[in-house]
């Protein structure tokens, strides 16, 4: 009876020691499953305010060779402002 028992005890200790190790991975696992979906909605959230921050701070500037016509320009002047992006056009 004495070495029944002793064996129940021995394999509940092992048994709970085993267990603990696999909850201690299970929490583990699921931690780190959490911090990949906060860091990745993070890094969308990051990555949408600066493409926000920079569409405000493009500027392009096209040059024409002198002996293009004053007509063309004007006409490609035309077509960018017309463009739903462009938030100005300056001739000079």
């Amino acid at each position: 009876m004495l070495t029944n028992l002793k064996h129940v005890l021995k394999a509940g200790c092992l048994n709970f020691w085993r267990n603990k190790l696999l909850s201690f991975s299970t929490l583990a696992v699921m931690t780190l499953a959490l911090l990949m979906v906060a860091g990745l909605l993070l890094l969308g959230v990051l990555s949408q305010s600066l493409v926000a921050a920079l569409q405000g701070k493009v500027d392009v500037s096209v040059y024409f060779k002198p002996e293009t016509n004053e007509k063309d320009v004007l006409s490609i002047k035309d077509i960018v402002e017309d463009l739903s992006p462009v938030a100005g056009v300056a001739y000079v």
